[in-house]
């Protein structure tokens, strides 16, 4: 059988038969990392707590099978020190208080003193039978470097012994990091916000340790109400007109005084002015976005699956690629989340993989920039429904006035037509205040509105509103959807080399993916570079879902290797992902 162990100094592994007992496997570690058996101590997990004891034992009775991974938790102590873990090494007890040792003054001991035995300090404000967090006794004692000799777990583990200290100080803990240089960690962001060097690369609605506030956790734009500025002559406990923060800015208008009557009556200049908050429906001339370059190989793909089912189905996905300098948008991936589509509808199921696609391709350096839309051929003129615009009002809301929407169909003479859309700013003001009419999903209370799922999307050419519209000098409740749709130009980026390839079967398809995926994928791609055959979006999240690979650990290394295109990097997990393939 093969063994892989996990070290400090990388993966190894050792391959011999089945029947070997634990000294067996020590002694192939030791020949492997060029160690002694005697100090090599193994574990089944990454924290320790499950050694390999005896050594006498065989591998079948600690569960291990062919392909399994241990742990090289210690390469410096012998096995007879690890098993006794559970006992404390000695620690040279503080020296006692004088006021302790005073047989002679008993009475200024009880009280000066807590029940604990330690002595009030001069920020205690309670009686003698009390204790603080300024007299309590210290649940670590001796100095750091006597404190740190206790931990006998690996480098890649803290604990409060060795991370007590550091984390007083605010100040990062270099080992405690084992992510690339591109990701972050609960220990990166005790790093203060002027040494951080490095851009964000994440979505405008995710916040990172650069984005954030050492002081209190909020976004470091905002400013705090307490801190009089410049202008200000009173205190820092009091506040006037000058650091007063704004008031949020609202598009729902204000209630009315009119000097012509009471609060409950109307006029003629009362009607007028309602009049005048009516919206008056009108064409936006241009996008907020320049133009979309989508990648071509993902599109192909997306569209060869409507191929087989001749249009007959709606099907959408998410758009992830990035914001160019020129105003214009790069998509990179197209994410097909769970859904049931039917001839006139689409229904977005749940996604138990939302929260780590968003993350996976925030590693990638990409933000969620869009989302297509398929359909069979529709009426001349008839471009997006009424509950689709109202989707993309609120998407652009929520993502930016970067967002796009793509629309893939079949023209009349059988080829795929790819168009891109924006919605109006109008149709984004309908959409925060709420007035557009869903009857479908407004009365459904499963509805998540924040991640659009589950939703259905129908097939109508008006949007309905709550409150009346003008659209040509004309009252109502509904319009068409051509008053918010704008157009953009859509182009190849056929000739630049993309960031990410489309060739691993995309997810919540049918068929499923089968762990015969990865070796097909493997030998389709084997003239190619290895660089190159991670480099898909669909076979990386396969791999964080198949797990093998950690998370935290595994899957940023993996990232930041595809994204800066490092190949040495990729080389330590090829044998595993061959060995998972059973090439």
């Amino acid at each position: 059988m093969i063994i892989r162990v996990r070290s400090s100094s990388g993966t190894s592994r050792v391959e011999l038969p089945d029947a070997s007992n634990i000294n067996e496997l020590k002694k192939k570690v030791g020949e492997a990392l060029q160690l002694s058996p005697s100090q090599i101590v193994l574990s089944t997990d990454s924290s320790g707590a499950n050694v390999l004891r005896d050594d006498q034992k065989p591998l079948t009775a600690y569960g291990l099978k062919h392909g399994d991974m241990i742990f090289l938790i210690s390469a410096g102590t012998s096995s007879t020190t690890t098993t006794t873990t559970s006992t404390p090494k000695a620690v040279p007890s503080p020296s006692p208080s004088p006021i302790s040792n005073n047989n002679n003054n008993n009475n200024n001991n009880n009280n000066n003193s807590t029940p604990n035995g330690t002595p009030q300090t001069s920020r205690c404000t309670h009686g003698p039978s009390a204790t603080c967090v300024f007299c309590a006794p210290s649940a670590v004692t001796g100095t750091p470097e006597e404190t740190k000799k206790k931990c006998d777990h690996s480098p890649f583990v803290s604990c409060l012994n060795c991370s007590k200290e550091e984390s007083k100080k605010s100040k990062k803990i270099n080992w405690l990091c084992t992510h690339p240089p591109g990701a972050k960690c609960v220990n990166c962001m005790r790093i203060p916000r002027k040494g951080v060097s490095h851009k964000c690369t994440h979505p405008p609605y995710v916040k990172c340790p650069n984005c954030l506030d050492e002081s209190n956790g909020e976004s470091s734009t905002t400013a705090s109400p307490s801190t009089p500025s410049a202008r200000c002559l009173h205190g820092k406990n009091a506040a006037c007109a000058n650091c007063l923060p704004k008031e949020e800015e609202t598009d729902t208008p204000g209630k009315r005084r009119c000097r012509n009557h009471g609060p409950h009556g109307s006029c003629v200049e009362c009607i007028e002015w309602l009049d005048s908050l009516k919206m008056k429906l009108k064409p936006q001339p241009s996008p907020h976005c320049t133009s979309v370059v989508v990648d071509f190989k993902a599109a192909a793909v997306f569209q060869n699956y409507l191929h087989e089912k001749r249009f007959k189905v709606n099907r959408c996905g998410i758009l992830y690629g990035r914001i160019n300098d020129d105003g214009s948008v790069s998509v990179d991936v197209i994410y097909e989340p769970p859904q049931q589509t039917t001839p006139t509808s689409v229904i977005m199921m749940s996604d138990v993989n939302h929260d780590k696609v968003e993350q996976l391709a925030g590693m990638l350096g990409l933000m969620r920039v869009g989302w297509i839309l398929s359909h069979p051929p529709r009426a001349k003129g008839f471009i997006l429904s009424g509950d689709e615009v109202a989707t993309a009002a609120q998407f652009q809301n929520l993502y930016g006035s970067h967002f796009v929407t793509l629309i893939l169909t079949i023209s009349e003479k059988g080829e795929g037509q790819l168009e891109a859309f924006q919605v109006s700013d109008q149709a984004m003001k309908l959409q925060r205040t709420n007035q557009f009419i869903d009857p479908i999903n407004d009365n459904n209370p499963a509805v998540n509105k924040g991640t659009l799922t589950p939703r259905t999307f129908t097939l109508s050419s008006k949007a309905h509103f709550k409150d009346p519209v003008i659209v040509e000098a004309s009252e109502t409740r509904e319009a068409d959807t051509a008053f918010f749709v704008v157009n953009l130009p859509v182009k190849s980026n056929t000739g630049s080399t993309p960031l990410l390839f489309c060739s691993f079967p995309i997810e919540n398809r049918e068929p499923v993916q089968a762990p015969s995926d990865l070796k097909i994928h493997l030998i389709n791609n084997a003239g190619k570079p290895f660089l190159q055959q991670m480099s898909d979006f669909h076979f990386l999240l396969y791999l964080s879902n198949s797990g093998y690979f950690d998370w935290k650990s595994d899957i940023p290394i993996i990232c930041e290797a595809v994204r800066t295109k490092h190949d040495e990097t990729l080389r330590n997990y090829k044998e595993i992902i061959e060995h998972l393939a059973q090439i």
